[in-house]
């Protein structure tokens, strides 16, 4: 992929879930492999555990890749940490994928999974905060609840709000609560990034596999590209 992000230098290119055409989703092996290539940033999963440790997982359940049909938010870290994913991989903590990030100098890209309390989010921004500045975070959410509470508690934080369709009550929350956009790529246009643009923002677009919708999704000009890393 290097000489694709050379190409396109402009582009900040964001690794989904680490290198997740490579290894594993959401584990330390697939952040790390991520942070080693010209990724701007990596994203990841974020919940908290019933004895409230951020942890890195995509589901809302442990079914699909750990073989245990239970919810993320009933299980104590010393329980998850039993679970192997795929019988090989360990579950990543917040403070594994962040230290990852900040020895490689990437955006760490994190998306809230569920809609957290005003505790719970002070909580994991200040999680953050022991490892890197918050500056260098971007925080995703299709929750809206999630990002006003840190846009209230963090003017200066960067936000993102996810969505698979954009409405214009979608584009004038973002302008008023000064957050970019963060789109199924398919819903990206030339009209929406030319409004976020007037206004300052950015728009990001997921999850990006072929190249071609890459190179079409750049002449119009979008910010953050999302991929699995396949092209």
């Amino acid at each position: 992929m290097k000489k694709i992000f050379d190409k396109y230098s402009n582009i900040k290119w964001i690794a989904h879930r680490g290198f997740s055409s490579k290894i594993l989703e959401n584990t330390n092996e697939s952040f790390l492999l991520a942070a080693k290539n010209d990724f701007f940033g990596i994203e990841t999963d974020l919940h908290l555990t019933t004895d409230n440790i951020p942890i890195l997982h995509h589901d809302d359940n442990f079914v699909r890749l750990a073989g245990v049909d239970t919810n993320v938010k009933d299980m104590n870290l010393k329980e998850i940490s039993k679970l192997k994913l795929k019988d090989q991989y360990k579950i990543s903590l917040l403070s594994e994928y962040l230290n990852i990030c900040k020895e490689y100098n990437k955006y760490p890209i994190i998306e809230l999974k569920p809609i957290f309390n005003a505790k719970e989010l002070d909580f994991i921004i200040s999680e953050i905060e022991k490892v890197m500045n918050i500056d260098d975070v971007i925080i995703i959410s299709f929750h809206v609840k999630n990002l006003v509470h840190l846009r209230e508690k963090y003017p200066k934080l960067n936000l993102q709000h996810l969505t698979g369709k954009v409405t214009d009550e979608i584009i004038d929350k973002a302008i008023k609560n000064r957050w970019d956009l963060s789109v199924q790529y398919k819903s990206a246009t030339k009209e929406l990034i030319e409004i976020l643009h007037k206004e300052n923002l950015k728009l990001a677009v997921w999850t990006v596999n072929n190249l071609e919708d890459a190179k079409a999704l750049i002449d119009i000009g979008v910010d953050y590209i999302t991929t699995d890393g396949i092209f």
